[in-house]
């Protein structure tokens, strides 16, 4: 994975009120940027979430005063520090004083952060940890400490063991290792993680899986890509719960991908790249806001489709994954909209909009269910939720174009309930 160069410290801060019965409490429309410590301390509680831009500070750790924001709930430290002294040590203790904390990231740090401090341990009450893209080369034993967490993404560094306190961390859900250089080594420590719904191990160097991945009967979303693997045990047919499981740039034989299909016949059992939607794709919060994709945090409530009801739900972001700049086939999908109530053009929109992601990912088509978005034709009806939040609209695809280029990073999402609406289309998880 390649690192992407930044020169700038970002602070996303993601801060929610204490839910009240009357009156409701209404999520902000827009998240504040560009604000000073001093000016974030005083944004009101509902902010969803913030960036504090201290480039000119060239501070060389936190200031004391982040010690007062009480109820801040997310975290992050976006790209690195002006400054190459700069005291993550130190800014882990402050903020590990805040009591409310529940996500923590540290990412793109461009090699100022190499080296976890143990005081990582303090994180007790952590539920999303997020230590990426830093050249981080071990993991200190203290990360057992964090028995709360359900989410874990260390991708992108150069981790070659797992130390076996990891395998503590009993209540994880997602947990991301892609980029790194683990071999299977690693496999006896995973398989204790009984709670795992999603799992990447891609980009790595494990060659073999063990017969006890069938123990991890709570999986959904398996990532294998990248990996010298040849073959996988045929206990792989014991994850009922599998939707997911991705052999991108593996050893394994197109003749084995059709015999893994017919184990798992209630999976999408893929050896294409990832799915992934480029950055500035407008995600749908559940509060009638859009978000760039690329700032939505683990916890957020976004809208969701049930296929089956024909009704929209809310449903809570469970993972984000971020791949680094490389050249992928983007398909850009013309379409047009339909008004629900009559065959006319909803009022404003443009003759053909347009939404663009990799090929692989799965797009919501009516009366066919899901295609990905290279089986798209002229024709398909896809679901279009207008911005002006006047409910499901059909539109109708004009035109798919494949284009290979190089972007600096894309994102993908995965829900609590499948599905979500990426630029105002619904699309299946990852």
């Amino acid at each position: 994975m390649k690192n992407i160069t930044l020169i700038v410290l970002f602070l996303s801060l993601s801060v929610c009120m204490i839910a009240q019965v009357n009156p409701p409490v209404t999520t902000p429309k827009v998240r504040t940027t560009g604000l000073t410590v001093q000016e974030a301390l005083q944004i009101p509680a509902t902010v969803l979430s913030i960036n504090l831009d201290l480039t000119k500070e060239e501070l060389k750790t936190l200031p004391d005063e982040i010690t007062k924001m009480e109820k801040m709930r997310g975290f992050t430290i976006n790209r690195a520090p002006k400054v190459t002294s700069f005291d993550f040590a130190d800014a882990l203790q402050k903020l590990s004083k805040l009591a409310s904390l529940q996500r923590l990231a540290i990412e793109s740090t461009q090699g100022n952060f190499i080296e976890i401090p143990s005081n990582i341990g303090l994180f007790k009450h952590l539920d999303d940890l997020t230590l990426s893209n830093n050249g981080h080369k071990e993991i200190p034993t203290e990360i057992g400490n964090l028995t709360s967490l359900t989410a874990v993404d260390f991708s992108d560094n150069s981790l070659t063991k797992l130390p076996e306190s990891f395998g503590n961390l009993k209540l994880l859900e997602a947990l991301s290792l892609d980029g790194n250089e683990f071999t299977e080594d690693i496999m006896p420590i995973i398989v204790k993680l009984k709670e795992l719904t999603d799992l990447d191990l891609s980009a790595n160097k494990i060659s073999s899986i063990p017969a006890e991945i069938g123990s991890l009967d709570a999986l959904e979303d398996l990532d294998l890509s990248e990996n010298p693997i040849t073959s996988l045990p045929p206990e792989i047919k014991n994850l009922k719960k599998l939707e997911s499981l991705y052999l991108y740039q593996t050893k394994i034989s197109d003749q084995d991908i059709e015999k893994l299909k017919k184990l798992l016949p209630d999976c999408d059992v893929s050896n294409q790249e990832a799915t992934c939607f480029p950055a500035q794709t407008l995600i749908e919060m559940t509060d009638g806001s859009r978000i760039c994709i690329e700032n939505i945090c683990i916890g957020d409530q976004i809208k969701s489709f049930n296929t089956v009801s024909k009704k929209m739900e809310s449903s809570v972001v469970r993972m984000v994954k971020l791949h680094h700049a490389k050249k992928y086939f983007i398909y850009n999908i013309d379409f047009q909209i339909i008004s629900s109530t009559a065959s006319i053009l909803e009022p404003g929109t443009p003759k053909n909009a347009l939404f663009s992601l990799t090929g692989n990912h799965p797009v919501y088509v009516k009366d066919s269910g899901w295609k990905k978005a290279s089986e798209l034709v002229d024709g398909d009806i896809l679901l279009y939720l207008s911005a002006d939040n006047s409910g499901l609209q059909e539109a109708f695809v004009t035109g798919v174009h494949q284009q290979e280029k190089t972007v600096p990073a894309v994102y993908n999402l995965r829900t609590n309930k499948g599905n979500y609406f990426a630029g105002g289309i619904l699309v299946r998880n990852k």
